[in-house]
């Protein structure tokens, strides 16, 4: 085979993975489960760590109270252990852009006019998983709108930056009431993770329903 042949080739394959890949669901939900696999990984490697953490502390009888009143404990375990407390931050970005895939799944499904061959889709470029919903028409309630705005957070910056772009989301926040709301994550086992996986498979039956709803003619099959 020539140069030029294959290099033709090669064009035409790439346009076409490109199409399908942007408008098959399926895409998107493969991407989607398997940032999720990583994630509950990672939620059980922080939900271990961290009750082995709380159970190392209560063992320790001999600690020593420095003259400001900290506790002083030597044990270098800890210190592992304290990170995978901190694991927590990077479930919830994967939990995100997990979320995020099915959404923009469902939005490449209801707008096929969203794909433009040869040009970027800006059309899905947002990172706004509530934004996401109403362009999708999806009904939420205030609790999941909450949560989808704190997993916006971590895929913006707490799961992969020490600090966001603007001094404005930087914690500690003041709330509507005057309060202050600083950043961190109470251990409350398993909980967390179940709350996400509620929001997660409600998104996917969705991507479901409006995949099986509407059938994917390829540009190349309706010339």
């Amino acid at each position: 085979m020539d140069s030029e042949k294959e290099n033709r080739l090669n064009e035409m394959v790439k346009a076409r993975q490109f199409e399908l890949s942007a408008c098959l669901p399926i895409s998107w939900k493969y991407i989607s489960l398997n940032l999720k696999h990583a994630a509950d990984l990672l939620y059980t490697h922080y939900y271990d760590g961290t009750t082995h953490y709380i159970e190392r502390l209560l063992q320790h009888n001999d600690n020593i109270v420095n003259r400001n009143g900290t506790v002083i404990i030597n044990d270098p375990e800890l210190d592992d252990l304290m990170l995978d407390g901190a694991l927590i931050s990077v479930y919830y970005m994967l939990m995100g852009y997990a979320i995020e895939n099915l959404l923009k799944g469902i939005l490449m499904i209801q707008h096929p006019e969203y794909f433009k061959p040869e040009a970027k889709l800006v059309d899905i470029q947002d990172h706004d998983l509530t934004r996401l919903c109403n362009k999708c028409n999806i009904v939420i309630t205030q609790d999941e709108a909450n949560l989808l705005n704190k997993l916006k957070n971590y895929i913006l910056w707490q799961g992969k930056y020490p600090i966001p772009l603007k001094l404005d989301d930087m914690w500690p926040k003041r709330q509507p009431n005057g309060t202050w709301k600083t950043q961190g994550e109470a251990f409350h086992g398993r909980k967390q993770q179940q709350e996400v996986d509620s929001l997660y498979s409600k998104f996917r039956s969705e991507l479901e329903k409006v995949s099986n709803s509407q059938e994917f003619v390829p540009s190349w099959e309706s010339e």
